[in-house]
């Protein structure tokens, strides 16, 4: 065992080694501050929208049917798609039968004719013959008679032709106006009936939309009023039309009317597609707020608003969208200051440094940095 006079050196210096090695104190941790912009909230003028639902619809249909009955198609010269012009031959039944009666016909015509020159030839003799007293009266009368009769069936024969004219024509099924061919009923060998249509035209291709309103919102409608229509199957097809008629009387069931709404030429739009039509109904001025600065979740709408440079989020009632903007209805009163940028990563109390709002172009790399920094 070694002397105590040479342990306590050997102590002392342990006791320094270990004192030099004494952990540092922790520091004390930065709370990182985001940064946003921020604006006060004011009052705009806000654009009220009235959004009505239906499909297109041609705005008239026309059947076409044959003039005649119990003669065979034999021709379909158009199909669905097709567009046709008034007059325009779309079908052609059997009419071999028909066109043999008409020759008859104009040849009876010929005949009636060649006896009325006769009688008139006879009857011009016949009174030269009177001024020299060489007929008597009666014969007179009977010539008369025959030209009389002569007339008559010439009139009756050209009658029977115009008659088998207009039966031949009744063979030709054409197009009773301007149009859109939209359905097709008839094919090659069909006996034709009037009662059944062989197609159906959309009048003069044009398109309207039918668009049943609310009672509440009748005040709201009015014919002559613009209607920016799209379709959610097919998001850039869309067209500016205008509200032709609301119709007089509601539907006893329902309590709607219908607002018919035309369509422009070459649409781009079909028949049967559903449809959203947009109309303006007026303005008012409304507290709003750009559209970023309001955060919607399960249990509603907030914005934040600054205190000093201390955010906290504010419960609101939003109200119609306009571009941008959005109205809010309640929960600001004019110039709160609002978060307009970074919303979307604060949480109540959080301290924020405000900036000065960044151009368009650099709002996205704005949004990306404060992501970064808040550390949420």
């Amino acid at each position: 065992m070694p002397p105590r006079s040479s342990v306590l050196p050997l102590v002392t210096t342990v006791l320094l080694l270990a004192g030099c090695h004494k952990t540092p104190p922790k520091a004390a941790s930065v709370q990182p501050v985001l940064t946003v912009t921020a604006e006060p909230a004011t009052a705009h003028a806000m654009t009220h929208r009235l959004e009505l639902t239906g499909s297109v619809a041609a705005w008239q249909l026309l059947p076409v049917s044959p003039q005649t009955a119990g003669l065979r198609v034999v021709s379909v010269l158009v199909d669905e798609g097709s567009h046709v012009k008034r007059g325009q031959v779309m079908a052609k039944l059997d009419d071999a039968t028909l066109q043999a009666e008409l020759a008859q016909a104009r040849a009876r015509v010929e005949d009636a004719k060649a006896n009325l020159a006769s009688a008139l030839d006879a009857y011009t003799r016949y009174a030269e013959l009177e001024k020299q007293g060489g007929v008597s009266a009666s014969e007179m009368t009977t010539r008369r008679i025959a030209v009389d009769t002569a007339r008559a069936s010439l009139a009756e024969s050209e009658a029977a032709l115009q008659q088998s004219q207009v039966a031949v024509s009744q063979t030709q099924v054409t197009a009773p106006d301007n149009g859109l061919v939209i359905k097709r009923n008839v094919q090659l060998g069909d006996v034709a009936a009037i009662a059944n249509p062989m197609f159906t035209l959309a009048r003069d291709n044009r398109l309207e939309v039918d668009a049943p309103i609310a009672e509440s919102d009748l005040a709201n409608v009015h014919a002559g009023q613009a209607a920016h229509v799209s379709s959610d199957a097919m998001p850039g097809l869309s067209a500016v039309g205008r509200v032709r008629e609301v119709t007089p009387a509601l539907d006893a069931t329902n309590r709607q009317a219908t607002a018919k709404i035309d369509l422009p030429a070459s649409s781009g739009f079909k028949i049967g597609m559903f449809v959203r039509a947009t109309l303006n109904t007026g303005t008012s001025s409304a507290i709003a707020v750009p559209l970023d600065s309001v955060i919607t979740t399960q249990g509603g709408s907030q914005v934040f608003v600054l205190s000093g440079n201390v955010v906290h989020a504010r419960p609101v009632t939003t109200g119609e969208q306009q571009d941008t903007w959005i109205a809010i209805t309640s929960g600001l009163q004019p110039g709160d200051d609002v978060v307009t940028s970074g919303a979307g990563f604060l949480k109540d109390g959080d301290t924020v440094t405000v900036v000065a709002a960044t151009p368009a172009a650099d709002a996205s790399a704005t949004a990306s940095g404060t992501a970064t920094g808040s550390g949420q």
